[in-house]
C-alpha cells in the first residue's frame, strides 16, 4: 500500500465499486422518475437532461474544491461523497416514490416547472457524483508527468465499473430484487468504496507536499485560460456527437433487438464498458506520444468516421446470402427471441449442434453492438487520456481542469440529449442525423491537419471533410434505411418516426400488413380479433357504457372495439408511439383495402391523445365507465407499468360508479395482481384465446346472454358491416362468449387466489417484466 503503483490500483478499484453503483441508480432511478412524471418523451429527456446537469455541477464544483485540499483532504472528501451517496440511494426509493409520485404527483400538471423538479430530485446525489472524479484524481496525482496516466486510469476502471453496472443491473439485480433491493446492493458499494477511500487517505502523507513539487525545476507554469477553455469547447463538442450517436445506436439496435427490458442497459453496457477499454489503451500510449493533441484530434474525427463504417455493410451487404442472410430473415418477421428460449437453448449445450436460437441471440445481444459500437466508443476512452495531456500542465490545479474538461463533455452531452433527442430525431429522422453527426465529426479532423507539421495541410484538411461527405452520402434515406432492417423492400412498408419511435407498417403478404413499434409487433391489418375482443368486452358487458378510456392504439383493433356499443359517446385513446397514428394515415389501402381501419379513423367518438395513459389517468379530472389497456406481452420494455397493483388501484380510482376496468392476462402473476386490486372481478378464460379480468369497486354479474344479445344487435351489426368484418368478428366474439370459463372473484374468495402478496407485480418490482422464464401464454 506504501508504493505510489499500488496506491492509484487500489484507488482505481474503489472508483469502479463506485462506478458500478452509480449505473445501478441511473438505470433504476429513471424508470422511477418515469412512473412519477410519466414515460413520454419529455419526461424521459428531463430526468437525463437532469441527471447529467448534476454531473456536470459536481464536475465543476468538486475540481475548484480539489484544488484548495491537500491531498490527503481530498481522499477525504471523496470517502465523504461516497458515503453520502449510499446514503442518500437508501432513501430514494421512499423520495422518488412515496413522496414525489404519490404525495407530489399534482406537480406533473405543470409541465414547465418538471426541469426544476428533476433537477432538484437528483441534484444531491450526482453533484456528488460529478465531483467524486475530481477530488480523486487530486488526491491520487503527485507530479505532473504521471498526471495524464493516473486521471484516465481512475476515469477507464469508473466507467468500466458503470459498464459493467449496467449489465448487472438489468439482467440479474432487478429481476432478482426489484428496485429497491438493487439499490440496496449499489449503497454498500458505495460504503465499501468510503471505507476503502479512508484506508487509502491513512496511508497518505499530510499536507501540501505537491506544492514543493510543482515548484520544483524544470516544472512548467499554467497555461492562459484561454488555451483550457478552448480544449473544453472542443470536448463539449466531443460530448454532444457522443451522446447523438449514443441515442442513434440505441434507437437502431432496439429495433434489432424488438424493444427488450433488457435493451437499455444492455446497449449501455456495451458502450461504456468499450469506452473504458479504449481509456485504458489510452493510459499506456499516452506517455509516448510528442503532440497529444493531434492523437486527440485524430482520434475525434475517427468515431464519426468509424460510426459509418461500421453502419455501411449493414445497409449493403447482400441480404440473401453471406453474413446477414440469417439477420435479414429474422428482421423480416414479426418475431422475436424470448428469453425462456435462450434458457432452453442453453439447456441443450450439452450434447448436439450448436442451437440456432443462441446463434441468433449472440448476433441480437453481443455480435451486432460489438460491431456498431465497440470501435467508434473505443476511440471516444482512447482520446480521454490525451486531452488530459494536452491540458494538465500544473500539478497544482489537477482537480480543476480535470473539473472544467469533464464539465463541458457532459453538458455537450446534455445539448446532444436534448438537441438531437427531441428535435433532429423528430424533424431529421435517424439516417439524416447521422449524416450531420458524421460531416460535423470532421472538424475535428480538420484541425487536426492545420495544426500537424505537414507542408500540405489544406489538401490534408479538405481531404477530411470530402472523406466525411462521401460517407454521410453513402446512408440512405429514411424509408430505405428502416425497410432495410425490417428485412423488407422499401415498397412494402410505410415508415414514420420521430423522437419517441421508429413505427413501421409493413407488408407481410397480399393480405396482411403488421404494424412494428421500435421493430416489435404490436398489431396488425386485418384487425386481430384479440384485439377487438379486449376493446368491445367490457362495453357489451357494462350495462350503459358512456365513457371509455384505451391505453394503446396499435392499428386501432381495440379502439374499434370499443366502439361497437351504439351507447358509448366519448372515447380517449393514448398512445405514446404518434408516429402509429401517422402510418395508418400514410397507408391509404395502399396494399389492401381496409374497411375496418377506416371506419377507425373516422368514428368521430375516437380521439387519439398522444401521451402517457397512465400519466392521463393520474392527472385528469374526467372519470369513466370503461378502462382498458391494450394487449403489451410481459416482455416488452416499460410493461410492468400497465401491469402492476398500483396501476390496476388506479384504473379502479377513476371508475364512475359501476364502472369496470379490463386488462389482458398474459401471465398467472398478472392474473393474481389484478385480483389482488380489484375488489370484484370476472377472470375469463377459453382455450386458445387471450385471457382476461375484467374488474370493478362494485359487484357484478356475468351475462354471457346480454353480451351476445348486443353483439347480434342490429346497431353492433352494422358498425361491424360498415368495417367490413361482420362474418369474421362476430364469429369469434360469439365463439368466445360461448366457451370462455368465467370465475367470479369477491373479496371473500380473493385470498383463496392470491395466496401471497409478496409475489405480485408492483411498481417497485415489475417482477413479469424481468421473469426469464415468461412464455407467451397465447399465440
Amino acid at each position: 500500500m506504501a508504493s505510489r503503483g499500488n496506491r492509484v490500483a487500489w484507488a482505481a478499484a474503489l472508483f469502479l465499486l463506485s462506478g458500478f453503483a452509480a449505473l445501478t441508480y441511473q438505470v433504476i432511478w429513471q424508470r422511477i422518475l418515469g412512473i412519477f412524471s410519466g414515460m413520454h418523451l419529455y419526461s424521459i429527456t428531463m430526468i437525463v437532461t437532469a441527471f447529467m446537469a448534476g454531473l456536470g455541477f459536481g464536475s465543476l464544483a468538486g475540481g475548484r474544491l480539489a484544488d484548495r485540499l491537500s491531498r490527503k483532504a481530498s481522499i477525504l472528501a471523496f470517502a465523504a461523497c461516497e458515503l453520502a451517496i449510499g446514503l442518500f440511494a437508501l432513501i430514494s426509493p421512499w423520495l422518488y416514490y412515496d413522496v414525489a409520485y404519490l404525495r407530489l404527483g399534482f406537480l406533473v400538471r405543470y409541465p414547465i416547472a418538471l426541469p426544476v423538479v428533476h433537477l432538484l430530485l437528483l441534484l444531491l446525489p450526482t453533484l456528488l457524483m460529478g465531483a467524486s472524479l475530481p477530488l480523486l484524481c487530486r488526491g491520487m496525482v503527485r507530479d505532473l508527468d504521471r498526471a495524464a496516466g493516473v486521471v484516465g486510469t481512475l476515469y477507464a476502471l469508473n466507467t468500466l465499473g458503470a459498464g459493467l453496472g449496467a449489465f448487472v443491473t438489468v439482467w440479474y439485480l432487478i429481476g432478482r430484487f426489484g428496485f429497491a433491493g438493487a439499490i440496496g446492493i449499489g449503497s454498500l458499494l458505495n460504503f465499501a468504496a468510503a471505507a476503502g477511500a479512508l484506508w487509502i487517505a491513512a496511508a497518505t502523507a499530510p499536507g501540501r507536499e505537491d506544492a514543493a513539487a510543482a515548484a520544483s525545476p524544470g516544472a512548467p507554469a499554467a497555461p492562459a485560460a484561454a488555451g483550457l477553455f478552448s480544449w473544453a469547447a472542443l470536448y463539449a463538442l466531443s460530448g454532444f456527437i457522443a451522446l447523438s450517436l449514443e441515442l442513434s445506436w440505441f434507437r437502431i439496435l432496439d429495433v434489432f433487438i424488438r424493444s427488450s427490458p433488457y435493451t437499455f442497459g444492455h446497449i449501455l453496457g456495451v458502450f461504456l464498458v468499450s469506452l473504458a477499454l479504449g481509456a485504458l489503451a489510452g493510459v499506456v500510449l499516452v506517455r509516448r506520444a510528442r503532440r497529444p493533441d493531434l492523437w486527440f484530434l485524430y482520434g475525434q474525427w475517427g468515431i464519426t468516421v468509424a460510426a459509418a463504417l461500421s453502419l455501411l455493410p449493414l445497409l449493403y451487404l447482400a441480404a440473401e446470402s453471406g453474413p446477414l442472410a440469417g439477420l435479414y430473415d429474422f428482421w423480416s418477421k414479426d418475431k422475436r427471441i424470448e428469453m425462456y428460449e435462450i434458457a432452453e437453448g442453453l439447456r441443450q449445450l450439452s450434447g448436439g449442434p450448436f442451437p440456432e436460437v443462441l446463434k441468433r441471440a449472440l448476433q441480437l445481444f453481443v455480435l451486432l453492438p460489438l460491431w456498431l459500437l465497440a470501435v467508434p466508443t473505443f476511440l471516444m476512452g482512447f482520446t480521454y487520456a490525451f486531452i488530459q495531456r494536452a491540458v494538465q500542465t500544473d500539478v497544482r490545479v489537477v482537480g480543476w481542469r480535470v473539473g472544467v474538461i469533464q464539465t463541458a463533455n457532459i453538458f455537450g452531452a446534455i445539448l446532444g440529449s436534448l438537441v438531437t433527442g427531441v428535435l433532429l430525431l423528430h424533424v431529421l429522422g435517424t439516417p439524416a442525423t447521422l449524416r450531420l453527426l458524421i460531416v460535423a465529426g470532421s472538424l475535428f479532423g480538420v484541425l487536426a491537419a492545420l495544426r500537424g507539421l505537414s507542408r500540405r495541410r489544406v489538401p490534408l484538411a479538405a481531404a477530411c471533410v470530402a472523406a466525411s461527405l462521401l460517407l454521410a452520402a453513402m446512408i440512405p434515406g429514411r424509408d430505405g434505411f428502416w425497410a432495410r432492417f425490417h428485412g423488407s423492400p422499401v415498397d412494402r412498408v410505410v415508415v414514420a418516426e420521430d423522437a419517441s419511435s421508429v413505427v413501421t407498417l409493413q407488408r407481410m403478404d397480399e393480405a396482411q400488413a403488421v404494424m412494428r413499434v421500435n421493430g416489435t409487433g404490436h398489431s396488425q391489418l386485418p384487425f386481430w380479433p384479440g384485439h377487438v375482443l379486449l376493446g368491445c368486452a367490457p362495453v357489451l358487458l357494462h350495462p350503459d357504457p358512456r365513457d371509455v378510456l384505451v391505453i394503446g392504439m396499435g392499428t386501432g383493433g381495440t379502439g374499434l372495439g370499443s366502439a361497437l356499443s351504439a351507447t358509448v359517446e366519448r372515447i380517449d385513446l393514448y398512445e405514446i408511439a404518434r408516429p402509429e397514428y401517422e402510418v395508418l394515415e400514410r397507408y391509404n389501402n395502399r396494399w389492401f383495402v381496409s374497411l375496418e381501419l377506416r371506419q377507425f379513423l373516422t368514428d368521430p367518438r375516437i380521439r387519439p391523445r398522444f401521451s402517457d395513459g397512465r400519466l392521463a389517468l393520474r392527472v385528469g379530472e374526467h372519470r369513466y365507465d370503461v378502462i382498458e389497456a391494450d394487449a403489451l406481452e410481459p416482455s416488452m420494455a416499460y410493461s410492468g407499468n400497465l401491469y402492476s397493483k398500483e396501476f390496476f388501484e388506479l384504473s379502479l380510482s377513476r371508475l364512475k360508479p359501476g364502472g369496470v376496468v379490463l386488462t389482458y392476462v398474459p401471465t398467472e402473476r398478472t392474473r393474481r395482481t389484478a385480483i389482488a386490486a380489484f375488489p370484484y372481478a370476472l377472470d375469463f378464460h377459453a382455450a386458445g384465446m387471450p385471457s382476461l379480468i375484467i374488474g370493478s369497486n362494485e359487484p357484478f354479474a356475468y351475462r354471457p346472454d346480454r353480451a351476445l344479445e348486443r353483439l347480434r344487435s342490429r346497431p353492433v351489426q352494422q358498425l361491424l358491416e360498415l368495417a367490413g368484418a361482420r362474418e369474421a368478428l362476430s364469429g369469434f366474439l360469439e365463439d368466445y362468449f360461448r366457451r370462455a370459463r368465467v370465475t367470479a372473484i369477491d373479496p371473500a374468495s380473493r385470498a383463496r387466489v392470491v395466496a401471497d402478496e409478496d409475489d405480485l407485480n408492483r411498481d417497485l418490482f415489475p417482477r413479469d417484466e424481468y421473469d426469464k422464464r415468461y412464455r407467451p401464454t397465447y399465440e
